[in-house]
């Protein structure tokens, strides 16, 4: 990713710090992890103020694995567009759990759908990586990571067998 387009994982308090400066001046997506309402963020310098979706995050543990699973890939299509663009900022309390468990999916989405073989694919590894990026996840959003993990892999292998001889 080039130097404007970066996935950035912070609290709620710290995005509207930053949006009062210029950093966030490319800033093209905000996936609020907290609640179901938009975040009160707009990019410095930018015409255009920021998409912002609030998935429901906090739901996902308890939520049919097929509908989750479909949330989560739409949302990781909507981040990787965002990509293309500029910046995108994933931000959840302080404790950043529910942050963490989107940009675990990240990873996995960004390996298994278009190749990015320098991520991580191995839960423990993404966790590792989460963690070493001060956004630990807890155990209740790794079940969700790894249901994640099965849906990707699966899909992959069911692709494969579309493909003609």
């Amino acid at each position: 990713v080039g130097p404007t387009q970066k996935l950035i994982v912070c609290s709620e308090a710290s995005l509207r710090e930053a949006s009062a400066s210029s950093c966030l001046g490319y800033l093209k997506l905000v996936v609020n992890c907290v609640s179901a309402g938009p975040t009160a963020v707009a990019a410095v310098g930018s015409e255009k103020p920021p998409l912002h979706l609030s998935p429901a995050v906090h739901d996902w543990p308890i939520q049919d694995v097929f509908v989750v699973n479909d949330a989560i890939d739409q949302l990781q299509m909507a981040i990787w567009s965002a990509l293309q663009m500029g910046t995108v900022a994933v931000h959840g309390l302080a404790e950043r759990h529910r942050a963490g468990c989107v940009v675990g999916c990240h990873f996995l989405w960004r390996y298994h759908r278009i190749g990015q073989h320098h991520l991580p694919r191995d839960i423990d590894a993404v966790c590792r990586r989460l963690f070493e990026d001060d956004c630990p996840v807890s155990p209740t959003y790794v079940g969700v990571i790894e249901a994640y993990r099965e849906h990707l892999t699966q899909r992959a292998w069911l692709e494969l067998r579309r493909l003609p001889p």
